[in-house]
């Protein structure tokens, strides 16, 4: 028997409440409420559950544990694992930026949990941070409500109408189809591939890094709609000190679904560069804080950066004095590193 414990989350006519097992582990029960839902969205709920099935036994799928439809009630009733917190309130409660060797975890286990359902030839189509959770310290894919199964014969699937989280559809999703020309098929269906979530993860990783998605700062819907699709509409990509985590995220945002790379494979973001360049312990993002308790190692690291790049060791031990100076000027103050120690050459910044 379930006890329930509190509620904890709620939308459109589901509840989600935390709930005491008979094993005293704490679990999730998802509550929806089918009295006003038209046949699409109680299809929706349904096919959730039929691919959770599909998917039980991977480590980076949310476990589910049982379900059941009550019809005399209008009701189905989901219990899951319970998680701590999902990956959009993480993000919320970082208080400076994320740790590189952090940021390669949390991107790894992304990848493996997308790279799962695209092995069963299943699109998820609704990627963002709030369908990650942490369950345990690892991260798991949540939320297949309107994921879709890709037919044996085909490589996309079809849906009617745009769905999805604006910040995170892919250009194709919102045009509706994966032809250059962006034209409908003669059934007037929207086709998409697993291109489509490659997008999304670039979009997640981007807000990780630069703190928004991509176009983020728009905010009128039919704007931003259009910055996506618009290939004329650059996204801007202030320099990093590591230029492979720069690389993967372009690689992921390129408006052609066809340029962007798969998961697996040689060449597939599971072997980026960008994985196997670990060992830094320093903030990613271009706003890294320094601080006098933490200048010494940023400091080294940006002086071997410099080195690595060819920087001839005068202008190196400029680089270091500038800061060294910086730091002394500002005591114990704390401020964001100077821009442009981020680069050493003139680079677009924009694709």
């Amino acid at each position: 028997r379930y006890i329930k414990l509190e509620q904890i989350g709620s939308g459109g006519s589901s509840k989600v409440y935390r709930m005491l097992g008979p094993d005293l582990k704490i679990y999730a029960l998802k509550k929806i409420k089918l009295k006003k839902l038209d046949a699409q969205n109680i299809a929706q709920y349904t096919n959730e559950i039929d691919l959770l099935k599909k998917l039980q036994g991977n480590p980076h799928i949310i476990k589910l544990i049982a379900a059941e439809q009550n019809l005399q009630q209008r009701q189905i009733n989901v219990i899951m694992e319970h998680g701590e917190i999902d990956l959009s309130d993480r993000l919320k409660d970082l208080k400076s930026d994320m740790d590189e060797n952090m940021l390669r975890v949390i991107w790894t286990q992304m990848l493996q949990a997308v790279n799962a359902i695209h092995q069963k030839r299943i699109i998820h189509g609704d990627l963002k941070p709030a369908n990650f959770l942490f369950v345990n310290g690892t991260l798991k894919l949540i939320d297949f409500g309107i994921a879709k199964t890709i037919s044996n014969d085909t490589t996309n699937i079809e849906r009617d109408s745009q769905i999805g989280t604006v910040n995170f559809m892919s250009p194709e999703a919102i045009q509706g189809n994966t032809s250059p020309n962006g034209q409908r098929d003669p059934e007037g269906k929207m086709k998409v591939g697993r291109a489509s979530d490659i997008w999304s993860l670039g979009c997640i990783l981007y807000q990780i890094v630069y703190t928004k998605p991509p176009f983020g700062h728009v905010n009128s819907i039919i704007e931003k709609f259009r910055c996506i699709i618009d290939p004329t509409v650059p996204i801007n990509f202030p320099p990093l000190l590591n230029t492979d985590l720069e690389d993967v995220i372009r690689s992921c945002l390129q408006r052609d679904h066809r340029l962007r790379p798969p998961i697996d494979g040689d060449n597939g973001l599971l072997r980026h560069p960008f994985l196997r360049s670990g060992g830094s312990s320093t903030a990613i993002s271009p706003t890294t804080t320094v601080t006098m308790a933490n200048a010494p190692e940023v400091l080294s690291q940006l002086g071997d950066l410099l080195r690595s790049q060819g920087v001839t060791t005068r202008h190196v031990n400029m680089f270091m004095n500038i800061g060294q100076e910086g730091l002394q000027h500002t005591g114990n103050e704390e401020r964001q590193t100077p821009r442009y120690l981020y680069n050493t050459q003139e680079r677009r910044t924009d694709i």
